[in-house]
């Protein structure tokens, strides 16, 4: 099986011009390191680590940003830390969540621990997880938290944990993906043995795997189009569409070159957007795939893709963040202001900033006054 290895991040990657393939056939566009108006944060200024794996944003307005050494929140001017001296379960924080009811979810190294008034209360192994490392939340529709690791999953109900691991529910123990579609339906992709699972609720669920679906491959990315049908990233196939009961695959017929489909999203006009480990970007659109260029150099590997209140797609790679805004696409890296090139979240505020976590501090994007 083939065992995706991430290319390393390549800092000093010179990209002259952007070749938009899809918009004007070999128009190109300069793509100058022309500095961006970033505002960092880092341990200079106040974070207490300078790995920022998660950033979310609270009923409050304040910013909450997880690192390795406890979480820190954020007023515009000052922080406050949250860590093992005064409640959350473990330093290292690994993601986190706000729920519907304004709730504070971390996943930690340690286990879950949940922000309310009244302070924190923690969930371990010892209250029924699966492991006390959680690398993903996720809220479903009736406000049950579902917890992925790379040891299983667990689901914290109002009254109870369900937890389920390979051999039950799950193909294997890792939790590559979890999502929740339109129907209110959980959609858990395992690995690295293959297999998918989709729970209608905690305890009702089908499972599928390779042994029965000779299609099946490993599942990195998952998304809903605007009918609601479910698009599934693959390693092998391209994207696999499920219709009701049946399904298809898009790939070499429609224009797809690269099988190994490592992200994908649906924007607002209904274009499917898809990351392939070989040949990066493609957008679908009028019933074929058109390959972008983003230059010379080797071709990023898109880890995910985001689409703002305006439109504008933000494209995570490990060379920085594309910017597709007005039909240009832009290289948003270390060059031109970010904190950090290797970007492992991003988030849009209820004021319109934009913040991306890195692995040298949070960088926010963006003039509008933020204030809580």
């Amino acid at each position: 099986m083939l065992v995706l290895q991430v290319r390393k991040s390549i800092k000093d990657m010179v990209r002259k011009y952007i070749t938009i393939i899809f918009l004007v056939p070999a128009l190109l566009i300069p793509s100058h390191a022309q500095k961006i108006p970033f505002s960092n944060l880092t341990i200079q200024n106040g974070l207490p680590q300078t790995t920022v794996s998660s950033i979310v944003q609270d009923e409050d307005g304040y910013i909450w940003f997880a690192t390795q050494m406890g979480a820190a929140r954020y007023d515009g001017y000052e922080f406050e830390y949250f860590n093992a001296s005064n409640g959350l379960i473990n330093n290292y924080v690994n993601c986190m969540m706000v729920s519907r009811s304004g709730q504070l979810w971390f996943g930690t190294e340690g286990g879950i621990s949940v922000l309310e008034e009244g302070g924190f209360s923690s969930f371990t192994e010892d209250n029924g997880l699966v492991n006390n490392r959680i690398d993903q939340l996720i809220e479903d529709k009736d406000g049950n938290v579902w917890a992925g690791s790379a040891y299983g999953l667990s689901v914290i109900t109002p009254d109870t944990i369900v937890s389920y691991s390979k051999g039950e529910a799950l193909t294997d123990n890792s939790i590559e993906k979890m999502f929740v579609d339109s129907r209110g339906w959980v959609h858990v992709a395992t690995g690295p043995f293959p297999g998918l699972t989709i729970f209608e609720d905690p305890i009702k669920y089908t499972k599928y795997e390779d042994r029965k679906y000779e299609d099946l491959t490993v599942i990195w990315d998952i998304a809903e189009d605007l009918d609601g049908n479910i698009l599934y990233a693959t390693q092998d196939f391209g994207i696999r569409v499920n219709v009701g009961e049946g399904s298809h695959y898009l790939g070499s017929k429609e224009g797809l070159t690269d099988s190994t489909v490592i992200s994908l999203m649906v924007d607002h006009r209904g274009r499917i957007w898809c990351g392939t480990y070989r040949d990066g970007l493609f957008v679908f659109e009028d019933n074929q795939f058109r390959h972008v260029n983003l230059g010379e150099g080797d071709v990023p590997v898109i880890t995910s893709f985001f689409e703002d209140s305006n439109h504008r797609i933000w494209i995570r790679s490990e060379v920085g963040v594309w910017l597709f805004d007005d039909d240009h696409f832009t290289l948003i890296n270390e060059e031109t202001g970010l904190a950090n090139d290797w970007v492992y979240d991003l988030i849009e505020d209820k004021f319109g900033n934009i913040w991306l976590a890195t692995e040298g501090g949070a960088s926010k994007y963006g003039r509008a006054i933020f204030e809580i």
